[in-house]
């Protein structure tokens, strides 16, 4: 059977999803488990193969449930820490198990904690704990430690689509994190107490760290750090994003391509050693011993490296690469790349959901697959007179036979056989980039939302500079930090140039107009389209031009698939684009979606025929978790939208404001409105500067009441024409903010929707005093559900049938209040939070109201 690791894989991935989308019991599993193994025993000696193979793939996929089981399925033990929540601030004790991640914000540090503290007794307790910090502690792995803060349950932003962020952190054995923002709350008590091994390796990093940090410089500092060590985190954010934009982000994180580039420079070395004895190539294989010998080099690189998910991942593809050429199995490279995963997978299976390993198994395989055709391409004959008339390698070739046959001058004959090679080389480096590039850009636009189309540019220089010279240098340092610490320092010096230079060539790629684009994600149905688009056209010109079948490809299949499959492929993406293009303008009711942004507020209004309006962007004073850039963005592109039609900051302080920053950057936006009250802050700075460097119409609403209709609906603006000078107390001036807010009342048809803002009760009293009828249906809680708004006149002339609450669990400010969650049910009101329902969708035609949530009630 050809490729009989393949459907092992698929079905072991099948497993998996299963079992991470589904909760599924673990008895019947095993009991089916059971079943399936006595069938595969009795058709094995009845010899059934095909059978045999239908039951092995129904076990194997059962098997890749139970194995995700393991990590989400479980319940936690009477002793694990989780059983502790909500008990306020408590002292824990417990020992680093993973290296601390350092970032420009500060440490992240995992420990498995041991016992807790309390009063005059010790509680036993066990699990995992993700402390984070801003302070600089010291700690590292291995270390027992005392710290003291309140522990809390990770929870999701609950939007449509979102980040499972508690199921990716469940799948780490983390299910409580802390924050300890003083010195004194963290402790070390001793040293040492994790594996050996693992310590010995860190105390060479740490040397190594040491030394790259005192002989370069910033920028170079970190990214040498993130070549030779893997950690990206200190890296400038800025410097990240431009490696994002020039798609050269891969080179910053140690992969397949590091672990490869340490492999074949030991082979290089070994067969150039063994080219130099007779004895040697005639009494071993070359290429054997060669990659035999860079097996350890890798293995040394990969524990230097970290040993983290990512690095090993890579570590293990590659020894299974070097494995099958060493046992002479590597034709058939699919079943290699099958194996690769399957143990990947069988080892860590949530390293199905990480992107990492999916954009570097779509890169390998889509190298595997469509590599052959390019460099059958490029080494076509000359006979072939389409090939012939094209390409400039056999311009060179016929210069160099023209050069073979003045036999006088042997030097021009070199110069024209080292500028073909040249050639051929670039040419099929850009081949082969664009091959992988072709292979995970779906997963690219998914992820990353964006497009670079200076990628194949970018890369040819970023590639030799830092995957080539920077990382061999590197690695040198690294060979000799023990032999010599000034030669080492001195070779870390050496890479720090062609890391400037790069960093210089990626700095200005990045800032090139039209460098990368905006997408927004796609859906699943387009992404197995797009790969079933790209494996026949591979197989088409593999038929038409080459002249060459695939192995274990009948011809008459592929002739079967493009009568058929063709015209459907092109009409499905046909349809699709039209259907994105035109859904909007056939749209006649109104959408309000109250967006799940934490303690915040950020609303999505989708207008009739496709007009989009943002209210609000949510945001934090506190912490450096960037919600329009990791929560906001990500649900408008998932919901298709690449454009907002007007954006509405209410008033400036930051859970309204932060979040819209990244919403100027990386969306079209046609207006901007706010109530013309300067915030006084960097975030409200950087907001009008982002207007004017977009060229964005920045509309000021300065009456106390103003009305415009958009595409049939109403819009109604409220501004309350706060004095802003003569107000030097700082809460009066926070109360002077809330009130200052712009008040929005939206109506279609019967139905109205009131967004007040963070007004109080003193300004819910201007706006009844302004004379406008205030009765909505939908009534979005002003400020939170602060116990100074929602005043019952108020609440009376709004008369709201549903109340929206924007706010977030478990917040500081214990919102909303309980007295004014009692008025809102003795209206009586329908009362919705984001905090319990996730984002929750209002629609309606003019006459009726149906409402959705994320999240069940």
């Amino acid at each position: 059977m050809p490729r009989p690791l393949v459907y092992p894989v698929i079905a072991l991935m099948g497993g998996i999803a299963t079992g991470f989308s589904f909760t599924v019991p673990n008895l019947p599993l095993q009991a089916v488990l059971l079943v399936l193994f006595s069938g595969l025993l009795a058709t094995l000696i009845r010899r059934k193969p095909s059978l045999t193979l239908s039951l092995a793939a129904a076990a194997i996929y059962i098997t890749g449930i139970l194995n995700i089981n393991l990590y989400l399925a479980d319940i936690p033990g009477p002793r694990h820490i989780v059983r502790q929540l909500n008990e306020g601030n408590l002292t824990v004790e417990g020992i680093i198990d993973e290296v601390p991640e350092e970032s420009p914000e500060g440490k992240v540090i995992v420990v498995a904690a041991r016992r807790i503290l309390k009063e005059k007794r010790i509680v036993p307790v066990e699990g995992r704990v993700m402390l984070r910090t801003g302070i600089d502690v010291g700690l590292q792995y291995g270390d027992l430690i005392r710290f003291r803060c309140r522990l809390k349950q990770p929870h999701n932003f609950n939007n449509p689509g979102g980040f499972d962020y508690e199921k990716q952190l469940r799948l780490q054995g983390i299910m409580v994190q802390g924050s300890v923002r003083s010195a004194a709350d963290i402790v070390l008590i001793r040293g040492g107490l994790a594996n050996t091994f693992k310590m010995s390796v860190e105390k060479v990093r740490s040397r190594l760290r040491q030394m790259i940090i005192d002989n370069s410089a910033p920028p170079a500092r970190e990214i040498i750090r993130a070549l030779l060590l893997g950690e990206t985190k200190p890296i400038p954010p800025s410097l990240r994003e431009n490696f994002n934009r020039t798609g050269t982000s891969h080179i910053l994180a140690i992969s397949g391509l590091h672990v490869a580039m340490v492999a074949s420079f030991v082979i290089f070395l070994v067969m150039l050693a063994m080219k130099s004895s007779p004895y040697l190539l005639l009494r071993f294989n070359a290429r054997r011993v060669a990659t035999v010998a860079s097996l350890i080099p890798v293995l040394i690189y990969a524990s230097i490296a970290g040993l983290g998910i990512s690095v090993v991942r890579a570590a293990i593809m590659l020894i299974v690469f070097l494995a099958a050429v060493v046992l002479r199995k590597e034709r058939d490279l699919f079943n290699t790349l099958a194996l690769a995963a399957l143990i990947i997978l069988l080892v860590n299976p949530y390293a199905l959901f990480d992107v990492s390993f999916q954009l570097s198994f779509a890169a390998v395989a889509s190298l595997i697959f469509v590599s052959p055709l390019f460099v059958a391409l490029l080494r076509s004959k000359q006979s072939d007179k389409m090939t012939a008339s094209r390409s400039p390698l056999n311009l060179l070739n016929g210069i160099s036979e023209s050069a073979k046959s003045f036999s006088a001058n042997k030097a021009l004959e070199r110069i024209v056989d080292l500028l073909r090679k040249a050639a051929n080389n670039f040419l099929l480096f850009i081949a082969l980039s664009l091959t992988a590039t072709l292979g995970t850009l779906p997963f690219i636009l998914y992820y990353f939302n964006g497009l670079s189309t200076i990628m194949l540019p970018a890369n040819a220089v970023a590639v030799p500079l830092l995957g080539m010279l920077a990382l061999g240098l590197g690695l040198a340092a690294v060979i000799t930090l023990p032999l010599s610490t000034p030669l080492a320092a001195l070779l870390i010096n050496l890479a720090s140039l062609p890391v400037d230079l790069s960093v210089k060539a990626i700095n200005f790629l990045a800032a090139l107009p039209g460098s990368y684009l905006r997408v927004t994600t796609p859906t699943v149905a387009e992404i197995i389209c797009y790969y079933l688009l790209m494996i026949g056209l591979v197989l088409l010109i593999r038929s038409k031009i080459v002249k060459a079948t695939p192995p274990g490809e009948p011809p008459a299949r592929t002739t079967v698939f493009w009568k058929f499959a063709l015209p459907a492929l092109i009409l499905f993406f046909a349809a699709d684009a039209l259907y994105l293009a035109a859904r909007g303008h056939f749209r006649h009711d109104l959408q309000v979606t109250a967006i799940d942004v934490g303690q915040g507020s950020a609303t999505l209004i989708r207008l009739p025929a496709g007009k989009n309006m943002l209210v609000d962007g949510g945001g934090s004073s506190a912490g450096s978790f960037d919600v329009g850039k990791f929560v906001l963005a990500p649900y408008l592109w998932r919901q298709r939208i690449g454009r907002i039609d007007v954006v509405v900051l209410t008033h400036g302080h930051p859970d309204h404001l932060k979040g819209l920053l990244p919403i100027l950057q990386n969306f079209s936006v046609g207006e901007v409105w706010t109530n013309g009250r300067d915030a006084g802050t960097e975030d409200y700075a950087n907001f009008l500067r982002l207007i004017e460097e977009k060229g964005i119409r920045h509309r000021i609403w300065e009456t106390k009441k103003s009305s415009i209709a958009i595409r049939g609906v109403s819009v109604t603006i409220f501004n309350a024409q706060l004095p802003e000078a003569g107000i030097r107390n700082q809460a009066a001036q926070f109360r002077a903010e809330n009130d200052g807010s712009l008040v929005l009342k939206i109506g279609l048809g019967k139905i109205n929707f009131l967004l007040p803002g963070d007004i109080s009760a003193v300004r819910e009293q201007d706006l009844m005093a302004v004379g406008t009828d205030l009765q909505s249906a939908v009534l979005f809680v002003p400020h939170h559900g602060s116990f100074h708004s929602s005043s019952e006149p108020f609440l009376r002339a709004v008369q709201p049938r549903i109340a929206v609450i924007s706010c977030g669990r478990d917040n500081v400010f214990h919102l909303p209040h309980p007295a004014v969650l009692k008025r809102y049910t003795d209206l009586p009101a329908q009362v919705y939070r984001t905090d319990l329902h996730g984002a929750v969708t209002m629609t309606t035609d003019g006459e009726a109201v149906t409402v959705r949530t994320a999240v069940g009630e």
